[in-house]
């Protein structure tokens, strides 16, 4: 199974393969488990090598860029790479209603310009369960568990893997990204330390059970935060502030002010590499593109964060976090894959 998995994609394919009966574990439950933020640096940094979760780790693997939930959980979810769902990343401008917005907190505008259809939503001869936070809205409707701690999330899982017959369970935490936005990642000891605790006990107390367990992104520590919508001579160029997320910038700029954008970034280049978005269209970074459609959210520009690891305030309603990530840093874009086999 780990030879076929080098990415987050991989592992929605795989599993969308078990459900339409094109590949089979012999398990009474499979269990997808997705722990937001716990990329690979933030396991290192919290746990010793022989804890439980780094025992079984198998190998390392890639997140979606923008390294970032909005763009990362949708692909897991409707095995699309982030070109052909569109959901790029935090905050999006829609040019047919000329306004910029956060997908997550507008799902049901987000759904009806993005639309998308999740992988486990379909029909299967195998029981389909998912477990989310409350915030997320594309649970299946009859077989859906609720959490708003982490420790109700294991406890659902729990409650599910103990029903009769077959089952796979698509199961989403919000934690430990949540508590490192506003903690930083160097406090969250204590959290990953308990959620590596918890896990080994969901395992011991679930035989016959194959559990994937990954992340969506990694996380990294905020150096400093830079208001880039109070800079005059980028927001001249402008149309709009900046979109996506703040350490992989989208940048729509006006007609004939390219150049004057170009020149006015410099004084940024020693923290963010700024691309022009046509060559990262062209190197494959979201993936491939099926139609024209997607590029639009994309911008002219993009700035990608370096490993200084500061991060751009988009607009005065942004929040100072401690912890961030949507970068190419190997701390944001490495997660582990994490198999384990109890039968």
């Amino acid at each position: 199974m780990e030879k076929e998995i080098n990415n987050i994609l991989d592992i929605s394919s795989m599993f969308t393969r078990y459900l339409w009966g094109e590949e089979r574990f012999d398990y009474k439950n499979v269990v997808l488990m997705i722990m937001d933020g716990m990329g690979c640096g933030v396991l290192e940094r919290h746990l010793s090598a022989d804890s439980f979760l780094r025992r079984h780790m198998v190998k390392e693997i890639a997140t979606v860029f923008p390294s970032t939930t909005t763009a990362a959980t949708t692909t897991l979810k409707t095995g699309l790479p982030p070109a052909e769902h569109g959901w790029f990343g935090w905050d999006m401008y829609f040019a047919e209603d000329n306004k910029i917005v956060t997908l997550y907190m507008n799902t049901d505008y987000s759904f009806k310009r993005l639309p998308f259809r999740a992988f486990y939503d379909r029909e299967s001869d195998i029981d389909i369960y998912t477990c989310f936070p409350g915030y997320v809205k594309y649970g299946c409707a009859d077989k859906n568990f609720y959490h708003k701690t982490t420790e109700q999330f294991f406890a659902n899982i729990d409650r599910v893997c103990k029903v009769d017959g077959k089952k796979f369970v698509y199961s989403y935490c919000g934690e430990p990204d949540r508590f490192m936005h506003d903690n930083g990642v160097g406090s969250a000891k204590d959290l990953v330390k308990q959620i590596n605790d918890d896990i080994e006990k969901l395992v011991t107390q679930n035989p016959d059970t194959l559990f994937v367990i990954t992340a969506d992104h990694g996380h990294i520590d905020v150096t400093e935060h830079i208001e880039i919508y109070k800079d005059a001579d980028i927001m001249e160029c402008l149309n709009h502030y900046p979109t996506l997320e703040p350490r992989a910038t989208a940048y729509h700029v006006k007609a004939g002010m390219h150049e004057s954008f170009r020149k006015a970034f410099k004084k940024y280049e020693q923290d963010f590499d700024l691309f022009a978005t046509g060559e990262l269209i062209d190197r494959g970074v979201f993936g491939e593109f099926k139609g024209e459609e997607n590029k639009r959210f994309l911008g002219d520009y993009i700035s990608i964060g370096k490993e200084s690891n500061k991060a751009f305030l988009l607009n005065p309603d942004q929040p100072k976090l401690k912890g961030s990530h949507t970068g190419m840093t190997r701390d944001e874009m490495i997660v582990p894959l994490v198999i384990i086999r109890n039968k």
